[in-house]
């Protein structure tokens, strides 16, 4: 349903804010191979819940990107 996080430029991608965006708006995209919608979590998730699963899945299957912090997370939502 969705691309794979492992080795994803978006995944990878900085540090962080372009996800972070993903998360807090939600997307949708349709297309032979993808079908769905991400709902949007921002205004359901803390600042610092939204650290932990963008470093989570930036440290994981099989990436090796910089942890996210909530302060990082606060200054992407003020925008």
């Amino acid at each position: 349903m969705a691309p794979p996080f492992a080795g994803s430029k978006f995944v990878n991608d900085g540090d962080g804010e372009v996800m972070a965006s993903v998360v807090f708006t939600g997307i949708a995209k349709e297309d032979a191979k993808f079908l769905g919608m991400m709902a949007p979590l921002g205004a359901v998730l803390t600042d610092d819940q939204l650290a932990e699963v963008l470093t989570y899945v930036r440290g994981n299957f099989t990436n090796k990107s910089s942890a996210v912090t909530a302060a990082q997370v606060k200054a992407w939502r003020e925008k």
